[in-house]
């Protein structure tokens, strides 16, 4: 049973992922086609799949307590809760990204 839960996973935190690195490819190359929307969609449903599966995962637990989860469970809970983080974190970034990033990437305007 662990083993879809991780090809279910690797499948819908994948997407996103290709997305968000699609997007950073084109916005590093100057790709007039807007990529920091891209990488802003797919953080976005990065994260809104990561918190979809947080709660599914905590109202799976209510009934039992964590300690007798499959580790593999309770290791898809953590990378769950990573790619949360990093999907809300992305977003903010993009919605405002600072001048001091943009340089540093080496961004001409």
């Amino acid at each position: 049973m662990a083993t879809w839960e991780w090809v279910v996973a690797v499948l819908i935190l994948g997407g996103p992922w290709w997305v968000i690195g699609e997007g950073i490819a084109g916005f590093l190359t100057g790709d007039p086609n807007h990529p920091d929307v891209v990488v802003l969609l797919g953080s976005l449903s990065l994260a809104l799949f990561s918190i979809v599966a947080i709660l599914s995962y905590r109202t799976m637990w209510k009934r039992a307590t964590r300690q007798v989860q499959p580790r593999a469970r309770r290791r898809l809970w953590q990378i769950y809760w990573l790619n949360f983080v990093l999907g809300v974190g992305l977003t903010w970034l993009m919605s405002d990204i600072p001048d001091w990033l943009l340089r540093f990437i080496g961004y001409q305007h």
